[in-house]
């Protein structure tokens, strides 16, 4: 089972207090200094969460580190903004966005803005335009092809 980064950050959040009431002492090993070595086929992407490297698994995964509710640190880590308390939780329709050239399809001019996001679901084929901003809780659904206009900020249930 994939390692997501809500089940991420819960486990941090345990260590922490573990840490915190003396259980666990200070990490040892790959999550300490940066990512693991990649083992086996394929190249995993790896982001900052709490000061342990977490790996990006899916598009779900990948939307949110590629959006404004992440930034990038002076020394080359992406890390979750400081506004934030917890990532944006992101459902994407694995029909449409499951395999990289579909979902860079897409998302042509980057990923819509995160920052103000609590949870977001697509359902169907829905590409964006540049300038989008998603705030709250949306959900997103398509019958048909469709395309969400440059500038649009999106709030609870949007229909194409």
């Amino acid at each position: 089972e994939a390692l997501t980064l809500g089940k991420a950050l819960a486990g941090l959040n345990a260590q922490s207090k573990g840490r915190m009431l003396g259980i666990y002492g200070p990490p040892k090993g790959p999550e300490k200094g940066g990512p693991p070595r990649c083992v086996g086929l394929g190249e995993d992407s790896w982001i900052d969460l709490c000061g342990r490297g977490v790996p990006v698994k899916n598009t779900d995964d990948l939307l949110n580190v590629r959006s404004d509710a992440y930034r990038l640190t002076e020394d080359g880590r992406v890390v979750l903004d400081e506004s934030r308390a917890d990532p944006p939780v992101v459902s994407l329709d694995d029909r449409f966005y499951k395999l990289i050239d579909e979902f860079e399809r897409r998302f042509p001019a980057g990923p819509p803005s995160l920052l103000r996001c609590d949870s977001l679901t697509i359902q169907g084929d829905v590409t964006f335009a540049g300038g989008i901003a998603i705030h709250g809780d949306v959900r997103i659904s398509a019958a048909e092809a469709g395309t969400i206009e440059a500038g649009t900020v999106i709030t609870g249930d949007f229909k194409l």
